[in-house]
């Protein structure tokens, strides 16, 4: 083996673990902040941007499930919103891409997801 390759390796090695070792003296161990009762504090920003309800609809009463006549109602309004969908999204893609228009917010409304209410 030449000279050259037995300087190389481990030379090599020295500079990989020297750019590994100011990450382990960085290192810190993180512990959850409490609130005043003990449990994990959760204050922040959140994003409620999704269609579950806070409280349960009274409609429902103690019911634990749909009953199966009031999943496929569910399921084929969910279907005619999805076919609305594509159907303005085809119209509004080709109107994108045929029409020239000055209007800033027709370019970004297919990002949109405007749908019914949950249940």
């Amino acid at each position: 083996m030449p000279v050259d390759q037995r300087l190389k390796r481990p030379a090599c090695r020295l500079l990989i673990s020297s750019l590994f070792f100011p990450c382990l003296l960085l290192a810190q161990e993180y512990s959850v902040p409490n609130d005043e009762f003990g449990y994990p504090d959760f204050n922040g920003v959140w994003n409620f941007n999704d269609s579950t309800p806070f409280e349960r609809q009274p409609g429902f009463g103690e019911r634990e499930f749909l009953n199966a006549e009031e999943l496929a109602a569910k399921y084929a309004r969910l279907g005619a919103g999805q076919q609305r969908r594509d159907r303005r999204e085809e119209a509004l893609s080709q109107r994108i891409l045929e029409e020239p228009t000055d209007d800033t917010g027709a370019y970004n409304s297919f990002w949109s997801f405007y749908d019914e209410s949950f249940p």
